[in-house]
């Protein structure tokens, strides 16, 4: 491990391998846009991608996150860019070494083949290291990160523990699994699921009705009410403002809590609620087991502290199990033309120019065309700064939408006329495929529009943070023009 960390050393003081490194991250960001690219500036011989898998497979012997993390995104890239069976191959056993089963499993449902080569050892390696990552589902078996595993291990026995990671690190799963098992091995049991956004209640509600549907005695609710006489086991799902009603009317304890985007608790009035609720639920029982949960946020020993759980364990990686690339688009001089670059930890990094068919000038619709010039593939998700905000972004891109010939969205459109009002001009944006979504609609209606762009069927969703905090949504694009 030490020659494998002083190699990498060696090997990331040169300055060709920033220049090979950042040139394969600029090509697998440009081979993820459908657009013709003018002025390329993203190229990678073979030279590069022999040179480029060599160090990751370095890399990857070493303990150390930074190496990890750049052994695993050379692997990610190399797979967009598909630069032949042994390219992949190599890739594919890096993220093995690497214990990121999940991106292991996509890219085999995708045509690649799962690595374990030609030789028995190599085999057996791989195919125990995912053996001993496999937890059983329900009736599916399936195959952790290594994170996942170590935060999967740490949950039955922490009092009080603190799971932090990248956004797609898997989490919330982990949890509400271990959650519901919990449910089920136990006699008597009562547990709360504090999610802070009604999207995300809706969301975590569904999977644990799911999980847990057709077993006898257990109540799942998202209303903090006291008629449980009947069912010696509980799950809530509430919004802090909700379980603050909860402890309120009653004098329920609880066995496990579970506090999600947990980083909320710095958000003023909110977070304030979110702190009074823990701290007097966990003052009502002493072996109250805690769950907090947060997209790679620092802080929760001391948070611990305050809240009377000193001993808080902290499970954390800031390594994510997939690309997210960051590419900043500006427009240029040149009429109908934008400008990428891709946002790197060393700086922003040139990508070329690309020219569209519509022009970027005025700066009320310039965001609304940028969506429509990079998002025609796959769902696209639109931050909106408020809910007025996004109906005004949806109509921009509805109007160079044609409607739909789809029965379903035909459907949505006409219920939302039907029992939201005939003229709510929702309707006719969605037989374009087109919705907004803020967290003040009705649930049904809310729920529908995220079902839809789950289906696909919505393709362009302007949205406010309602959708950004811990819902789960297949987008391949999220634009945002505020990212102050």
């Amino acid at each position: 491990m030490s020659f494998a960390l002083d190699l990498s050393d060696r090997l990331t003081s040169h300055q060709a391998f920033h220049e090979i490194y950042s040139s394969l991250q600029r090509a697998a960001a440009v081979k993820t846009l459908v657009q013709p690219m003018t002025d390329l500036v993203s190229t990678l011989d073979e030279d590069g991608i022999f040179k480029m898998l060599y160090c990751a497979g370095v890399f990857s012997q070493t303990e150390s996150p930074k190496y990890r993390h750049l052994a695993q995104s050379i692997a990610l890239n190399m797979l967009l860019l598909d630069h032949g069976e042994d390219a992949r191959s190599r890739s594919l056993r890096l993220l093995s070494d690497l214990g990121n089963f999940p991106a292991v499993a996509y890219a085999a449902g995708h045509g690649a083949a799962e690595p374990g080569g030609n030789f028995l050892t190599e085999f057996l390696r791989t195919s125990i290291s995912k053996a001993l990552n496999t937890v059983q589902v329900g009736a599916e078996a399936i195959a952790l990160t290594d994170f996942q595993k170590e935060a999967w291990d740490s949950l039955p026995d922490a009092n009080a523990i603190a799971i932090t990671a990248p956004t797609s690190a898997g989490k919330s799963f982990l949890v509400i699994e271990h959650m519901c098992r919990s449910v089920e091995a136990a006699s008597q049991f009562c547990a709360v699921y504090v999610a802070p956004t009604r999207a995300l209640l809706s969301e975590v509600f569904e999977s644990v009705k799911r999980r847990l549907d057709g077993k006898p005695g257990i109540r799942i609710s998202t209303v903090p009410s006291r008629d449980s006489e009947d069912f010696p086991k509980q799950v809530f799902i509430l919004t802090q403002e909700r379980f603050q009603v909860l402890l309120a009317i009653s004098d329920i304890v609880f066995d496990l809590i579970v506090a999600d985007e947990a980083q909320n608790m710095s958000d003023g009035s909110r977070g304030m609620i979110l702190q009074e609720c823990l701290e007097q639920a966990l003052e009502r029982k002493a072996d109250t087991r805690l769950v907090m949960l947060a997209p790679g946020a620092d802080g929760f020993k001391e948070v611990g502290t305050a809240i009377g759980r000193q001993k808080m364990q902290i499970a954390a990686s800031s390594m994510p199990s997939v690309i997210q690339n960051r590419i900043v688009v500006t427009k240029s001089a040149v009429p109908n033309t934008l400008e990428l670059s891709l946002l790197t930890e060393t700086g922003t990094q040139s990508l070329g120019r690309l020219t569209g068919n519509r022009g970027f000038d005025l700066p009320a619709s310039r965001l609304a065309a940028v969506v429509l010039e990079l998002g025609q593939q796959d769902g696209s998700l639109v931050y909106s700064t408020g809910p007025k905000d996004s109906e005004t972004v949806a109509t921009l891109i509805a109007r160079e939408c044609k409607v739909v010939d789809d029965k379903s969205l035909e459907d949505l459109a006409v219920f939302i006329e039907k029992h939201i009002h005939e003229r709510y001009g929702l309707a006719d944006l969605v037989r374009k495929g087109v919705a907004f979504h803020y967290g003040k609609m009705p649930t049904l209606l809310r729920e529908s529009l995220e079902a839809a762009f789950r289906q696909g069927t919505i393709k362009f969703l302007a949205c406010t943070t309602t959708l950004f905090q811990g819902v789960n949504l297949p987008a391949r694009n999220v634009f945002i023009d505020t990212p102050e």
